[in-house]
C-alpha cells in the first residue's frame, strides 16, 4: 500500500494588532481573539506535483472533507485523517453537499495533453462513486464551482475554448444538468478574449448567478480583465450582466448569494504582479453596483473565498504577500470580516516562517472557522537557482475557535474606492457542447496526523 509522509507544522503565530471599540480599551488585551485548534499539513509521499486544499465541507457527523488535486481527505474535529482517496487523472476543485445526503464535485479531467474535460463526480455519503461525467470538446475546457439549483440538478461554472463563441480565446461555461447528471443546456459567455468563469451561486428566486473575469481588450491575458457577474434563470435565459470597471486591472474570485436576491462577491484590484488590494461589493437583483470596497496592508492583497455567517456577517479567506514580478513571496493567511455594507468589523493575519495562503474557508457547526489553502517551501537555493520558483505546494488547514466576534482590528485599512462602477457588458452568449467519458477512483492508505497548536 502506498504511504502517505506527513509534515508537521512546527508553529502558527497570529499576528494581530488591536482597534479597540473604545479609546479607553486601546492598550488591552482582547481576549476573544481566534484561538487555534489546530494547524496541519501535509503531502502524499506518491504525489510530486504541487498539491493545494482547493475546497473542504463538514460532514453531518462533524468530520470534515478536503479536496485538491485528485484527493478527497477526510479528518476528524482534530486534524487527524481518518481516511484518502484518489482520483486518476483528475483535478478536484469544488466540493458541495448534494439533497440526498451524498456529494458533488467538479473539476477537470484530463484526457490528454491537448484537451481537457469539465469533470462532474457524485459520491454517495460514505464518498463511494455513484456516477461521473466528464463535459467538453477537443480543446481544454475547466470546470471551477458547482452548486445545487432548486430542481436537485447541479450547475456548474468553469471556462472553455472548445466552445468559444466570440472567435478566439476563453470564455465564461456555464453547464445545467439534471440530477442524474445529464445535460440539460450549456452556455458560454464571453468576448474576443479571455473571460473566465469562477465561481457560481443560486438565488432565492432559482436564479443562476455566475462571477467570474471579463477582459477588456482583445488578448488572451488576464493582466487586462475586469470583474464580472451575469445572472441566467433555471432554463439559461440570460437575465443581466455587469462589469465592473476601474482604472486598474481587477478580478472576481468568488461570488455568493445574498437575502435581497443579489450578490456579494470578493476579488482583489490593483496591479496584477503587486500593490493589489481585497475588495469586496455588492450587485443588486437587477445588476446594479450596490457599493464596492477595498482592504489591504501595505504589501499585496488578495480574497480568494467568501461566507455569510451565523450573524449576517461576512468572512473572506485570503492572503497578503510581497509579490515580485508575478512571484508569490511570503504569504499569510488574511481572514476579514464585514458587515452587510461592506463596513469593516475585524480581521487578522496569520503567518509561518514558510509561505502559507487561505483559499477556502467554511463556518463550522461549533461557530469556529476552517481555513484550508496551501503552505509553500521555498526553493533550496544552492540547486535552484530561480529564486522565484516556488514549488512544493503542500495542503494546509486552520482550524479557529470562533469567528472574529471581537472588536478588533489592524491598520491600514484603505475602506473605500470610488472609481469603480457597474455597467452592461455587450458580451456574447453562445450554446456550448458535450462529451463524456469516464475516471476511475482508487483507495489509498487511511492515516493519521497529529494535532498541533492546541487550545
Amino acid at each position: 500500500m502506498k504511504s502517505i509522509q506527513f509534515i508537521i507544522v512546527a508553529w502558527i503565530i497570529i499576528i494581530f494588532v488591536s482597534i479597540s471599540c473604545n479609546k479607553k480599551e486601546k492598550d488591552q488585551p482582547n481576549p476573544s481573539l481566534p484561538i487555534s485548534q489546530f494547524a496541519i499539513t501535509y503531502r502524499p509521499s506518491y504525489i510530486y506535483n504541487d498539491i493545494i486544499v482547493k475546497s473542504m465541507i463538514q460532514a453531518d457527523e462533524g468530520n470534515f472533507l478536503l479536496i485538491g488535486m485528485g484527493l478527497i481527505v477526510k479528518i476528524n474535529i482534530n486534524g487527524e485523517v481518518l481516511w484518502s482517496k484518489k482520483f486518476n487523472d483528475c483535478s478536484l476543485k469544488k466540493i458541495i453537499k448534494s439533497n440526498d445526503g451524498g456529494y458533488a464535485l467538479t473539476g477537470t479531467f484530463y484526457n490528454s495533453i491537448s484537451s481537457h474535460d469539465i469533470l462532474l463526480l457524485k459520491l454517495d455519503k460514505d464518498c463511494n462513486q455513484q456516477w461521473v461525467k466528464t463535459i467538453g470538446g477537443t480543446g481544454y475546457d475547466h470546470g471551477y464551482d458547482i452548486v445545487q439549483t432548486i430542481d436537485d440538478g447541479y450547475a456548474i461554472i468553469g471556462e472553455t475554448n472548445s466552445f468559444s463563441t466570440g472567435g478566439m480565446g476563453v470564455e465564461y461555461y456555464i453547464i445545467k444538468v439534471d440530477l442524474s447528471g445529464n445535460v440539460q443546456w450549456t452556455r458560454t459567455f464571453g468576448k474576443d478574449g479571455y473571460d473566465s468563469g469562477s465561481s457560481i451561486a443560486v438565488g432565492n428566486d432559482g436564479a443562476i448567478y455566475v462571477g467570474g473575469n471579463f477582459s477588456r481588450t482583445k488578448s488572451s491575458s488576464r493582466n487586462s480583465s475586469s470583474s464580472c457577474v451575469v445572472k441566467f434563470n433555471i432554463n439559461g435565459e440570460n437575465q443581466w450582466a455587469t462589469v465592473l470597471i476601474s482604472n486598474e486591472y481587477n478580478q472576481c474570485n468568488s461570488i455568493i448569494s445574498t437575502e435581497d436576491g443579489g450578490v456579494l462577491f470578493v476579488g482583489n484590484s490593483g496591479d496584477p504582479f503587486e500593490k493589489n488590494k481585497t475588495y469586496v461589493g455588492h450587485v443588486d437583483s437587477n445588476g446594479t453596483l450596490s457599493w464596492c470596497k477595498t482592504f489591504g496592508l501595505p504589501s499585496n492583497n488578495y480574497g480568494w473565498s467568501v461566507i455569510e455567517l451565523a450573524d449576517n456577517s461576512y468572512l473572506i479567506a485570503g492572503e497578503t504577500n510581497n509579490n515580485s514580478g508575478g512571484a508569490f513571496l511570503n504569504r499569510k493567511v488574511l481572514l476579514l470580516k464585514i458587515n452587510s455594507f461592506g463596513d469593516f468589523l475585524s480581521g487578522i493575519v496569520i503567518r509561518d516562517k514558510n509561505s502559507i495562503a487561505g483559499l477556502c474557508l467554511i463556518e463550522t457547526q461549533d461557530n469556529g472557522c476552517l481555513v484550508g489553502g496551501l503552505i509553500a517551501y521555498p526553493p533550496d537555493l544552492k540547486h535552484d537557482k530561480d529564486v522565484f520558483k516556488m514549488h512544493n505546494y503542500n495542503f494546509f488547514v486552520l482550524k479557529l475557535e470562533n469567528s472574529f466576534s471581537s472588536c478588533m482590528s489592524f491598520n491600514p485599512i484603505s475602506p473605500l474606492i470610488s472609481n469603480i462602477s457597474g455597467i452592461s457588458t455587450d458580451g456574447f452568449i453562445g450554446s456550448g457542447g458535450i462529451m463524456q467519458a469516464e475516471a476511475l477512483i482508487e483507495d489509498t492508505l487511511s492515516v493519521t496526523m497529529n494535532m498541533i497548536c492546541s487550545k
